[in-house]
């Protein structure tokens, strides 16, 4: 993971403007590697992220201290806090 080259971070809190939010569903299908860190996985559009990541197959990493409907998506689980699961994945 240390080489990636670049790495875009969209964070949506409420409702995002509809350009942000194509934006960001443009970066995630194409995107070779996907994490997601503390969400319930049903709330929409952000529960739908992995659907689109998977489209590119890219690497999916869920970080979160209990399973949701998505969880099946993720090619890996991390079951932990992101405060605890983040240092350990980033090094």
């Amino acid at each position: 993971m240390r080489e990636l080259v670049e790495t875009r971070y969209y964070l949506v809190w409420g409702h995002a403007r509809p350009g942000v939010m194509s934006g960001a569903i443009s970066a995630i299908r194409h995107c070779e590697l996907f994490v997601s860190i503390g969400t319930s996985g049903v709330v929409y559009p952000a529960a739908g992220f992995p659907r689109f990541a998977k489209e590119n197959n890219a690497l999916c990493i869920e970080i979160n201290p209990e399973a949701n409907e998505m969880s099946f998506l993720y090619d890996k689980a991390i079951r932990d806090t992101a405060g605890k699961a983040l240092p350990e994945l980033l090094g």
